[in-house]
């Protein structure tokens, strides 16, 4: 048997979405090279995955934890110095990192820059992956989560709706969010409420629908059973979305950034609507990504087309 090749990526995994892409992409690696031992940075949810990757993949959170020696190193982004004496302090035989940044001349191999806008995130880090491994192959669905599940979920009549997200992305207003509650009512679906510990839009929604319930997971585990029993998942373009298109559930995926490339980061799955708001505020024009902090304008989560939100409701529910 050859021997184990070992590798590393400094990609921190602690974001939920992150962890559902990098999963993906170990176990295709893991397909091709049994004998493969992965290495990754920090995050609970990841560690929560790894039964799905046969224990090849080691989380860690000080790199005094990595084997004295790395055949290869992945590096996302433009190199650093600390990746680059980490390459060179390991021996390692490939450095894979993107191709731009004064330290670019470090790495063995580059990972061209501006990939097109409708290349999907799993398969733009699939391209460091496809340096190392080079039959890896193109993604068209994320690895299956429900094994991780406690119990086979019974799919219920509720829609699990989230209220709130994280970072630069954006969720829709309290406004739209409550029309949408009334969509689903009308259809006969009951409403569950997944709230951010720190958010009180979910308690602001409970006055015009007092039947809706207010869900805080207090764990990864618990989200995952929660997603999984719901007919559908509604969410701005968050972990949760991530999460429950790999658990096989349908997701509306609110995308607030009316003018950003959503093709990038809308869940990969079947049954995955992407929904646009109609109209965007200055910060999409302003640059590739959100800034709504700078561009306190709401335009972009006020604007979407709900007859259109009614419609796929209704398709994916009855599909």
């Amino acid at each position: 048997m050859p021997p184990a090749r070992t590798a590393f990526l400094t990609k921190p995994t602690h974001k939920l979405g992150d962890s559902v892409i990098l999963a993906t992409l170990f176990a295709e690696a893991i397909k091709l090279e049994p004998n493969l031992q992965l290495f990754c940075l920090g995050g609970e949810t990841m560690k929560w995955a790894s039964p799905l990757l046969s224990g090849q993949v080691q989380v860690i959170n000080d790199l005094a934890q990595l084997p004295k020696r790395l055949d290869t190193l992945i590096h996302f982004c433009a190199p650093t110095l600390e990746a680059v004496r980490l390459a060179n302090t390991s021996r390692t035989s490939r450095f894979i990192t993107e191709d731009r940044g004064l330290l670019k001349g470090f790495a063995t191999r580059r990972v061209r820059r501006n990939l097109p806008r409708t290349t999907h995130q799993v398969n733009i880090w699939g391209e460091y992956f496809r340096l190392a491994f080079p039959k890896f192959p193109t993604i068209t669905e994320y690895l299956d989560y429900r094994p991780l599940l406690q119990s086979t979920p019974e799919t219920s009549s509720s829609v699990v709706i989230n209220t709130h997200t994280s970072g630069s992305n954006r969720p829709p207003s309290p406004h739209v969010i409550s029309e949408i509650i009334g969509l689903c009512r009308a259809q006969g679906h009951r409403i569950m409420l997944l709230g951010g510990q720190r958010c009180s839009v979910a308690e602001s929604l409970l006055k015009d629908h007092p039947t809706a319930q207010i869900i805080r997971p207090s764990g990864i585990q618990q989200l995952a059973n929660l997603l999984a029993s719901a007919k559908l998942v509604i969410t701005p373009d968050t972990g949760p979305a991530h999460l429950a298109a790999a658990l096989r559930v349908p997701v509306i995926d609110l995308y607030c950034k009316a003018l950003l490339p959503s093709e990038r980061w809308t869940p990969l799955a079947p049954k995955v609507a992407l929904i646009r708001p109609q109209r965007g505020c200055p910060s999409c024009l302003a640059r590739n990504r959100c800034h709504h902090g700078k561009y306190p304008d709401d335009t972009c989560t006020e604007s979407f087309d709900l007859d259109q939100i009614s419609t796929v409701i209704r398709s994916l529910v009855a599909g």
